[in-house]
């Protein structure tokens, strides 16, 4: 279910919460699922409760999870993710640019796009 990648450029903070985000926005962690609690999540990614707890406010934050205190923490609604637009932007930007410069390489747009999907698919995130 989670899966930290000590070779990634990100931080598992930031990890944890990709992680989760992906999950939730898929479908494989369903509206009202429950969640690890902090101590056993950190006990299975062996790290420290401190950073499955920071994890935890930003999604909490954001949106995709809620806690009833003394039941647990659970994946909230989809309407309730808070959309940050200029994330959007930013990212949109970042892929046009880096479409932009593999034209410039010689790629072809087939290329481009058959290598994208290959990466998706066979890659984990990081």
């Amino acid at each position: 279910m989670f899966q930290l990648n000590y070779q990634s450029h990100k931080s598992v903070y930031e990890q944890i919460v990709d992680n989760i985000k992906e999950q939730i926005m898929t479908g494989v962690l369903k509206e009202n699922t429950q969640l690890p609690t902090v101590r056993e999540l950190s006990q299975l990614l062996t790290i420290n409760p401190h950073t499955v707890q920071k994890a935890f406010q930003t999604l909490d934050q954001e949106g995709y999870i809620y806690t009833i205190v003394n039941k647990g923490t659970f994946v909230s609604s989809r309407k309730h993710v808070k959309i940050d637009e200029q994330k959007i932007d930013d990212t949109i930007h970042m892929i046009v640019e880096g479409y932009k410069e593999l034209i410039h390489m010689g790629m072809t747009q087939d290329e481009i796009h058959n290598k994208i999907l290959e990466n998706m698919k066979g890659s984990p995130h990081d």
